[in-house]
C-alpha cells in the first residue's frame, strides 16, 4: 500500500516536468537551448498560483500558469533571436529573473517570500493510494499525453519538419526563403 501511495505522489510529482520536457524537445529541436525551463516552470506556477488563489478556479490558474510561462519564453526569443545575444546568458538571466521576481511579488502578493498558501486544485478528496484522485486530474492526462503527441507532432507533420530543419541549420532556411523570394522577384526574359 505505501508503495503504491509513493508510485501515486512520484506521478504527480512528475507532470509538470513531462509537460516542461515537451516544451523543452521544440526549443531544442529550433535550435535553441533549452536552458530557461526552470524560469518557465517557476514563472508560470507563480502566476497558475495567484491566479487560482484569487479566483478559487484552477482552470484559470492552469490559464495563467501558461501564460506566465509563455511570456518568458517570448522574452527569451525575443533577447536571443531578436536581438541575437547569446543563448546562454539570456536563459540564466531569464533564470534569475524569474526568481528574483517571483520571490519579491510572493512578499507583495501573500506576506511571504517562500511559499503562497494552498490554492484550489482539481481534487479534494484523497483514495487510498492517490491513484483515484490521480486518474480524474485532467492536468495528469495531459502530462502523460504531451510527450507522445510532441514526438508525432515533430517527426510526423510538416511544421515538425520546419522546426527540425530550422534547428539543424539555420542558415538554409534562410537561404531558402530568400531565394525563393529572389526567384519570384525576377520576371522572365
Amino acid at each position: 500500500m505505501i508503495a503504491l501511495a509513493f508510485l501515486a505522489k512520484t506521478l504527480r510529482i512528475a507532470i509538470p516536468y513531462l509537460l516542461a520536457a515537451a516544451g523543452g524537445v521544440m526549443s531544442e529541436r529550433a535550435g535553441l537551448i533549452a536552458l530557461t525551463l526552470e524560469g518557465y516552470m517557476l514563472g508560470g506556477a507563480f502566476c497558475a498560483a495567484v491566479a487560482s488563489y484569487y479566483t478559487g478556479s484552477p482552470w484559470i490558474g492552469v490559464l495563467a500558469g501558461v501564460t506566465g510561462g509563455t511570456l518568458l519564453a517570448l522574452l527569451y526569443g525575443l533577447g536571443s533571436i531578436r536581438y541575437r545575444a547569446n543563448q546562454v546568458v539570456v536563459g540564466i538571466a531569464i533564470n534569475l529573473l524569474a526568481i528574483g521576481l517571483t520571490r519579491f511579488l510572493l512578499r507583495f502578493a501573500f506576506d511571504s517570500s517562500s511559499n503562497s498558501p494552498r490554492v484550489p486544485g482539481f481534487i479534494t478528496e484523497q483514495s487510498g493510494t492517490g491513484f483515484g484522485a490521480l486518474a480524474r486530474n485532467p492536468l495528469v492526462w495531459l502530462g502523460l499525453v504531451a510527450l507522445p503527441v510532441t514526438a508525432w507532432w515533430l517527426y510526423r507533420t510538416p511544421f515538425g519538419l520546419r522546426v527540425r530543419a530550422a534547428g539543424e541549420h539555420p542558415e538554409a532556411a534562410l537561404c531558402r526563403c530568400s531565394a525563393s523570394a529572389g526567384s519570384r522577384s525576377r520576371s522572365p526574359a
